[in-house]
C-alpha cells in the first residue's frame, strides 16, 4: 500500500524534516502539532493551545475525508502535568464516546513557550 502525504494548506509549514500527516490506506498518521493557530500564532495558556492543536488535527482529518470520530489514538505531551485538568476540559469538547485511546506524558517540549504537543492516528470512515 503506498503512503501519501496528507496536507490541507491551513496549517503553517512544518518546521523540520517531517510531514504534517501521512495516509496509508484508510489510516492517517498525524505528526505532533503544537498550540499555534492557522496564522502561526501561539495560544495564550493551556486551554487556547489545546484548542489550537485539536483544530489542527481536525483540519487534517477532515482534509483526508474523515471527522474527529475517526480518531482512534492520541498521544499528549504536556510541558506541565499540572495542566492536565484544564487540558482535559478542552479535549473532551472534541470527541464523543467511545473516546480515542490516549497516553499523556509530561515532557520538555522543544520551545519553552509551547505547553502541549498532540500526535494522533485516525482510521478514515471508522467513526460513522
Amino acid at each position: 500500500m503506498p503512503r501519501k502525504e496528507a496536507f490541507n494548506g491551513k496549517l503553517p509549514p512544518a518546521i523540520g524534516p517531517l510531514s504534517r500527516a501521512i495516509r496509508v490506506g484508510d489510516t492517517l498518521y498525524v505528526s505532533g502539532l503544537v498550540g499555534v493557530d492557522f496564522e502561526n500564532r501561539l495560544g495564550e495558556g493551556i486551554e487556547a493551545q489545546t484548542r489550537n492543536t485539536l483544530e489542527g488535527i481536525k483540519s487534517l482529518v477532515e482534509a483526508a475525508g474523515g471527522s474527529m470520530a475517526d480518531v482512534v489514538s492520541v498521544t499528549a505531551y504536556l510541558a506541565n502535568l499540572e495542566d492536565y485538568k484544564a487540558f482535559n476540559a478542552v479535549y473532551v469538547q472534541y470527541f464523543q464516546p467511545p473516546l480515542p485511546a490516549r497516553a499523556t506524558v509530561g515532557s520538555q517540549l522543544i520551545h519553552k513557550e509551547h505547553l502541549i504537543e498532540l500526535q494522533a492516528v485516525a482510521v478514515i470512515g471508522c467513526g460513522q
